[in-house]
């Protein structure tokens, strides 16, 4: 089987095209993998995840999933495919139900198939009902993680990125979050590509790490 997304020396600079942000990056992903990214703040690895689904551009180098180059997919329909949640979550001022039929109606998905949808995935994800009609200002910083995972899931992409998602859950919040993904990979084969900087929780959830200093791969 093919691999599904390949990295070969890829590198990205800064706004000012001057000063290097990731170097010569290679690396493959198989479906269905889960691959961890670890390293200190400032290696790259938001830099990384933002490459893969086009919210940063390479400088050099080239990106191939599903076989083809990646700028070869029209951008809504790759964020689709590849999709990214952010370290920062943000429910743009909506309610979390709102918030979560938004990621599905963008998708076209019928309203009464994406009401069905949210309901299954806050019983899979453990959202508690009286969450629905709360807004961000309501919610904590760790409770809006959570949905905003849940919104990245929701649309069933083929590659989900995480930007640290576990850093502002409980042990015991973080332990289902890493639970459910688990149980997302080995169900719907989701590939997964997780920065954090929990090491315990890489290694218990990843089938192996790339570890990123100053913009290189260091250590598989």
């Amino acid at each position: 089987m093919p691999p599904l997304i390949t990295l070969s020396a890829v590198s990205t600079t800064d706004l000012s095209g001057l000063d290097p942000l990731l170097t010569d990056i290679s690396f493959t992903v198989n479906p269905g993998d889960r691959l961890g990214i670890e390293g200190p703040s400032g290696a790259g690895k938001s830099t990384l995840l933002r490459l893969l689904n086009r919210l940063q551009e390479r400088s050099g180098g080239h990106i191939i999933y599903q076989n083809q180059p990646l700028e070869s997919y029209p951008v809504p329909h790759l964020r689709r495919q590849i999709m990214l949640v952010p370290q920062e979550p943000k429910l743009l001022d909506m309610t979390v139900e709102t918030s979560l039929l938004y990621a599905l109606q963008l998708g076209k998905i019928p309203p009464r198939e994406a009401k069905r949808r949210v309901t299954e995935a806050c019983d899979f994800w453990h959202i508690p009902p009286d969450w629905l009609d709360r807004n961000e200002l309501t919610l904590s910083v760790g409770q809006r993680q959570r949905v905003t995972i849940v919104r990245g899931a929701i649309v069933q992409p083929r590659v989900l990125l995480l930007d640290e998602p576990t850093s502002a859950l409980d042990p015991e919040s973080a332990q289902r979050v890493l639970d459910c993904l688990t149980t997302l990979n080995h169900r719907d084969k989701l590939t997964v590509i997780m920065v954090n900087h929990h090491p315990d929780h890489l290694r218990q959830f990843a089938h192996r790490i790339i570890r990123l200093e100053s913009g290189r791969v260091m250590e598989t």
